[in-house]
């Protein structure tokens, strides 16, 4: 496999130039211009300058079409009997951490506002899921129905390597690294398993899923 594409398949890059959906990436020629700048770098530093580079002459990462905000929430609202999906993304700018028992009460209100808007525009929807390492926590967990966080499995495979679902326990509220999980990715690396590549990240991912009807009773939704 080719540099260029591990790090299409096996990173958020194409997300995180702001480029979109990486279903898109053969008829993007932004994307394209990256790899031609990419593929005459020699060394490690060198690439990694390009990369650093490239980033930050990048517009900003659009939230995608198909999904609504509600605060740190996003709502991917598919068509029955898909399931919505949940997405969660730090829009704060206070530089607290968005997660912090402060801000409990402000992350419910935002998942009250999201599942009356889901009842009153999507009210054939039957499902919900979510797949990411924020489930590991505890904390986050208790913002939705008890069931639900205990519905969680870990989610493997092969399709999952381009968004946050896996890449964003790395960084902390702030943009900074979590120095810990770095160095224990690094020491995992050394004995990637090529048919298992999600076992390299610290922290697993987590796929959950739930019937609708306790969202509505949690966030006293008439």
């Amino acid at each position: 496999m080719s540099l260029a594409d591990a790090l299409f398949l096996y990173s958020n890059l194409y997300r995180r130039f702001g480029l979109g959906s990486p279903k898109e990436a053969n008829e993007s020629l932004e994307w394209q211009g990256f790899i031609k700048g990419l593929e005459p770098l020699k060394t490690h530093r060198e690439r990694l300058d390009w990369i650093q580079r490239f980033y930050l002459d990048a517009k900003p990462e659009p939230i995608p079409d198909q999904q609504i905000a509600f605060g740190c929430f996003h709502l991917d609202a598919q068509p029955a009997p898909k399931p919505l999906r949940i997405h969660f993304l730090n829009t704060d700018t206070d530089g607290v951490s968005p997660l912090a028992p402060a801000k409990r009460s402000l992350r419910k209100q935002e998942l009250s506002d999201l599942f009356g808007y889901v009842k009153v525009h999507f009210p054939e929807s039957t499902e919900v899921m979510g797949i990411s390492w924020l489930y590991h926590f505890p904390s986050y967990r208790s913002l939705f129905p008890k069931a639900y966080g205990d519905s969680r499995v870990p989610f493997t495979g092969m399709t999952r390597f381009q968004g946050s679902s896996s890449w964003g326990q790395f960084l902390q509220h702030d943009g900074s690294i979590k120095t810990n999980l770095k160095a224990d990715f690094l020491q995992r690396l050394e004995r990637l398993n090529l048919t298992k590549p999600w076992e390299v990240f610290p922290l697993p991912t987590y796929q959950v899923r739930l019937g609708i009807e306790p969202f509505y009773d949690v966030y006293d939704i008439p």
